[in-house]
């Protein structure tokens, strides 16, 4: 397949294109360390592959609609 036609496939299939399903699948990672680690954000966001802190908190509360910190205080599921 060339790029095109794969991300054709992809978004027909997944819904989403690659990109999206990636960082997708990063945030819901990154959710579930915060409930289950006292890891810090730095180290959360670079295991998960979203750079650092301030891009995890961006990306984070776009997709789940609360910041990190807030998301594990609150201990939302």
């Amino acid at each position: 397949f060339s790029t095109d036609h794969f991300a054709r496939i992809f978004k027909n299939s997944v819904g989403q294109s690659p990109a999206a399903y990636v960082q997708s699948r990063r945030v819901e990672r990154a959710a579930e360390r915060l409930l289950t680690t006292s890891d810090s954000l730095d180290a959360i966001a670079a295991d998960c592959g979203l750079g650092n802190r301030f891009y995890l908190s961006r990306v984070f509360n776009r997709k789940m609609g609360v910041p990190p910190a807030a998301y594990r205080k609150q201990g939302m599921v």
